[in-house]
């Protein structure tokens, strides 16, 4: 996490760090995609995608996520980090594209 995340999603740097992601779940997510995460990391394997995250005042906040696992010297994971780029703006676009080319069709 960083301080302009931080700002974004109303949530602070230690509420984040070392914490479950599920504080930030949106109600619309199925848990099945943060198992998905944890299973491929656990494997070894990067997992990317896009996830409907929610601030402290139950906005929403969509993110472009790739988790990573670290692994110790014999090639266990021993945890993992994720980079997120936030793309709310980007999924609102679409949204609204989307909306007014039926609106016009």
């Amino acid at each position: 996490a960083n301080p302009a995340y931080c700002q974004r999603n109303g949530f602070s740097l230690g509420e984040l760090v070392g914490s479950s992601l599920r504080q930030e779940q949106h109600p619309d997510v199925p848990v099945a995609l943060y198992d998905d995460m944890h299973h491929t990391v656990m494997r070894g394997e990067t997992w990317y995608g896009r996830i409907k995250n929610q601030t402290r005042r139950k906005e929403p906040l969509w993110v472009q996520a790739e988790a990573r696992p670290v692994m110790d010297h014999q090639g266990a994971v021993v945890r993992y980090i994720i980079i997120r780029d936030e793309i709310t703006g980007e999924i609102n676009d679409h949204k609204e594209i989307s909306r007014l080319a039926e609106a016009y069709s």
